[in-house]
């Protein structure tokens, strides 16, 4: 009975619909069940019927019957279990054996067994697939048939005649074969139309999803490499190639070195270790985030994962993989941490505010002070204020609330200074338990370790602090020495270079004056008059290079500046052409001058500074050129707020400058090696920088050795504010007008020789006159002669001339106190006018202009040379007049005026001037106005005019 129960309970369960979770399984175990009971059916109602028709054959058509139903019992509880697959195969496998047995006995390859044969192709079609069923049906028919065939050509063992079939089995068979084929159909139809569809969805959904990673990968920048381990070729895909910015051969692949190398040095053993392991099959994907160097130095952030991919033997073959762009979240991340960061002290300093800031801020407070003021306000911060009290200990000083004792419910927390350990204490009173974190919270343990960290750094600060005011104030002192010592050097510098001076200009005056004195003598020989006029050159030759260190001096004080005037540009530049041109033809060079038609014609500069940088920047390049030429170009570069910016290049054809030497030429007293030879002071280059950068622009060079040379000359000038000026010309002083008292002058000078030529000067022009040699003993002979003016030296053994004039003012003297310096320093004037003098004479000295000061002082009128008419300084007759009365000059007074003027040596025209009035006063006063308006032009113009 039991048996029976287990038999029924076997055939209910098999009989039941089978369901699963996944559909496309029940789908085949739903086919697999219709098919195997309908084939079940089949097969029992011919075994039955052909056990009617034969009755001998009951009991072996019964056993039939029952060994049947037990097997497809079977597969339909296989299926059941969820064993679609194996339950098919065994199906197909159990009815190819029963046919192919039933072929062989029957006679071979029959209709009824080709009929069976399709029928079960067509059952493994659809329960196994379509092309594993139609290719597993196709082999096992043919082994089958093949059988058949052996078996009816007598090449296998007969059979027991029992086993043989009549002609109506196999016609029973056929039908049998009919009816399957009938029966099955629509079901097989249905199956393999919805293994088709199935198949199709799934094509579909295959495109669709891989359509989808397509973009997925694309909108998420991620690229896909894949490489063959046994080829070691590397293929990616557009955007992988984007990523690392590499390009692929013309096969498509790129090269796995090149590719890693571009990994980043630090993250590539890493990456190296883990592409290995997955080689060797020690693991089967990876993780990591790396970084990679883009040929232009970009570092880029990157995830990457790799698979392995094996063979059927279980052997690595491939490895696949992807990398994602991670920089903007790498690079977020990081932004993120530091705001974080950020936040959270700024949360820190906002919790410790409201206790602490008041506290701090108050820097004048002791330690006592500061905890007890801080210990009674921390209860107000805690949770249960009423019950909370506070103590602070350091080093001696302990400061509590007024109802502190211990308590079991206790936070502390301990600091330490330099100076010293504290600890703050804060206790509840009463147990509180209201809370998941106990009496205490987390954010109370937090302010108390912030509270703690503030005190430290309060009392560090402070600490600091005072020992920075302390060095401040070290240091202060230590710079105010450092200040004066600097301001003793600059004055020590200053009085050396006053002394220096004063020593050279005094006995220069001598020398100069009795130069004069002798060129007025005309029983001279030729030979003694050339001797003079080489001690005059070279006396005035010394006395430019002292001019130029001062004018140095003055400009690294900052004291030099620019007396701008209306002018006419284009007249000016022209006008130094002719100063170098006598020169240019003497050396067979050739001197070009072209201005711009835009150059404007009235400017506001400062004639006197513009043309020195001008005829320095010529005179160098016609002294350093010996063949080729020298061209001058000016022009507008742009117009200003309030003018012009100009340019003026002098080029040349010399020897060029060595690249090293182009910024050395403007540094004070230096000089390349040519320069050095031709002499001079090494300052014209730099003074003239320094005066282009005064007036708003500069002066720079470019050259090449052997390749000539190139002086940029850039400025700004005004826009005019008037159109002409006027100048009065007078000739060589010839003495006081008569009718004039004759007025007493002492002359206070320790030099015997300027004693002797101011002497000789006054008396002959009609003053009369006393000397002393010191500062006492001017002051005695004031005291006993009452002279009308005082010529005194500042610069004096014993009594100096300031001490002198400061005691006659004081004393009220009623004299004229003229200060008398060969000093080149504007400041000693300035102290000498301070001390009372009226006026002040630099050495050496014009005739003209002392006794001009002199009249002035006195007001005294004084009578000229020439007719002393005033005349307009840019009219171009006075030029055409000077020409012609430098005519009758002998020819070697001519070449040294024509020397003079290509030098721009003021001091030294002057003296010849002086020899020029011998011929011609009208000459020599022209001579000496177009030298006060630094007119060198018209002095070469007038010079060259005879030739």
């Amino acid at each position: 009975m039991s048996r029976l129960k287990a038999l029924r309970e076997l055939l209910l369960r098999a009989s039941l619909w089978p369901t699963f979770e996944d559909e496309e399984r029940t789908q085949k175990a739903r086919a697999f069940h219709g098919v195997a009971w309908w084939t079940l059916f089949v097969i029992t109602f011919f075994l039955l019927l052909m056990a009617a028709m034969q009755p001998h054959t009951l009991a072996r058509r019964a056993s039939s019957i029952a060994l049947l139903t037990t097997w497809f019992l079977g597969l339909l509880w296989l299926n059941r279990r969820g064993h679609v697959r194996l339950a098919s195969w065994l199906l197909v496998f159990g009815q190819y054996g029963l046919v192919t047995f039933r072929a062989y006995t029957t006679g071979g390859a029959t209709a009824p067994a080709l009929s069976l044969f399709v029928y079960i192709c067509m059952i493994a079609g659809t329960l196994l697939g379509t092309r594993g069923g139609v290719v597993s049906g196709l082999v096992l028919s043919g082994t089958g048939l093949w059988l058949a065939l052996l078996g009816q050509a007598g090449r296998l063992p007969p059979l027991p005649p029992q086993l043989a079939f009549t002609p109506m089995v196999g016609w029973l068979y056929s039908c049998m074969a009919l009816s399957l084929s009938v029966l099955l159909h629509p079901q097989i139809t249905r199956a393999l139309s919805s293994s088709l569809k199935r198949a199709q969805a799934e094509i579909a959904a295959r495109d669709q999803a891989e359509q989808r990673l397509r973009i997925a990968l694309d909108a998420g920048s991620i690229g896909v490499w894949d490489r063959d381990l046994r080829t070691g070729q590397l293929t990616a895909d557009h955007r992988l190639l984007e990523l690392y910015d590499l390009t692929p051969n013309a096969a498509g692949l790129i090269s796995y070195e090149i590719w890693l190398g571009r990994v980043h040095p630090d993250d590539r053993v890493e990456l190296e270790e883990s592409l290995l392991a997955l080689g060797l099959g020690k693991l089967a994907s990876t993780q990591r985030e790396f970084r990679i160097v883009l040929q232009t130095g970009r570092i880029r952030y990157l995830f990457g994962a790799a698979n392995a991919v094996k063979n059927a033997r279980g052997e690595v073959v491939r490895i696949v993989g992807v990398n994602r762009d991670i920089t903007e979240r790498m690079l977020a991340d990081e932004e993120r941490q530091h705001l974080v960061h950020d936040l959270g002290e700024r949360v820190k300093e906002l919790r410790l505010l409201h206790q602490v800031a008041r506290l701090v801020q108050q820097g004048s407070v002791t330690d006592s002070e500061l905890f007890q003021e801080l210990v009674t306000g921390i209860p107000l911060a805690w949770q249960f204020t009423e019950t909370c009290e506070a103590r602070i200990t350091y080093r001696g000083i302990v400061a509590t609330t007024p109802g502190f004792r211990d308590s079991l419910w206790r936070q502390s927390e301990a600091f330490s200074t330099s100076d010293g350990s504290g600890l703050i204490e804060v206790v509840y009173l009463e147990y509180r338990p209201d809370s998941d974190e106990g009496p205490f919270l987390n954010e109370e343990r937090a302010l108390l370790e912030s509270l703690a960290e503030l005190l430290v750094s309060h009392m560090e600060l402070r600490k600091h602090q005072e020992h920075l005011e302390q060095l401040v104030s070290t240091r202060t002192r230590e710079m105010q020495r450092a200040k004066e010592e600097a301001e003793r050097a600059s004055r020590a510098k200053t009085t050396f270079l006053a002394t220096m001076s004063h020593e050279i200009r005094t006995p220069m005056n001598a020398i100069l004056g009795y130069a004069q004195l002798l060129r007025r003598d005309s029983q001279l020989a030729p030979t003694q008059q050339a001797q003079v006029d080489t001690i005059l050159s070279s006396g005035e030759h010394l006395l430019t290079l002292i001019n130029d260190v001062l004018e140095m001096s003055k400009i690294e004080a900052g004291r030099a500046m620019l007396a701008p005037e209306t002018i006419e540009l284009p007249s000016l530049l022209q006008g130094i052409q002719p100063m170098f041109a006598a020169l240019a033809r003497a050396k067979g060079l050739s001197l070009t001058f072209q201005l711009s038609p835009e150059l404007p014609r009235l400017v506001e500069a400062d004639p006197g500074k513009l043309r020195q940088v001008v005829i320095n920047l010529l005179s160098n390049a016609v002294k350093f050129t010996a063949q080729g030429g020298v061209s001058v170009r000016a022009t507008l570069e742009r117009r200003t707020a309030h003018g012009y910016a100009l340019k003026v290049v002098v080029d040349d054809t010399g020897p060029g400058i060595e690249p090293g030497d182009l910024e050395r030429i403007f540094r004070t007293f230096e000089q390349t090696i040519a320069g050095a030879r031709s002499g001079g002071t090494g300052l014209g280059l730099s003074i003239g920088r320094h005066l282009a950068r005064m007036m708003g622009g500069d002066l720079n060079a470019t050259s090449g050795s052997g390749f000539g040379s190139s002086f940029v000359f850039t400025f700004e000038v005004a826009a005019p504010s008037s159109q002409a000026r006027v100048k009065l010309l007078r000739g060589r002083v010839l003495g006081l007008k008569p009718r004039q008292r004759k007025h007493k002058v002492l002359v206070v000078d320790d030099v015997p020789d300027n004693v002797n030529l101011a002497v000789s000067l006054l008396r002959a022009v009609g003053f009369e006159v006393q000397a002393a040699s010191s500062g006492e003993a001017g002051l005695e002979l004031h005291d006993a002669w009452h002279p009308d003016l005082v010529l005194m030296d500042l610069r004096m053994p014993g009594m100096g001339g300031l001490t002198a004039i400061r005691r006659l003012h004081a004393a009220g003297s009623s004299a004229v106190l003229v200060a008398f310096t060969a000093s080149g320093f504007e400041e000693l004037g300035c102290a000498a006018r301070a001390a009372g003098a009226k006026e002040v004479v630099f050495k050496p000295y014009r005739e003209t202009d002392l006794l001009e000061t002199i009249a002035a002082l006195l007001g005294l009128d004084l009578t000229y040379e020439g007719n002393g008419m005033e005349q307009m300084a840019a009219e171009p007759a006075a030029a055409a007049s000077l020409a012609s009365l430098l005519e009758g000059l002998p020819a070697s007074l001519r070449q040294q005026l024509s020397e003079a003027v290509v030098q721009a040596r003021a001091q030294r025209i002057e003296v010849l001037a002086d020899e020029v009035s011998v011929f011609s006063s009208e000459a020599a006063n022209q001579l000496r106005e177009l030298v006060r308006d630094f007119r060198y032009d018209d002095l070469a113009s007038a010079l060259n005019e005879r030739r």
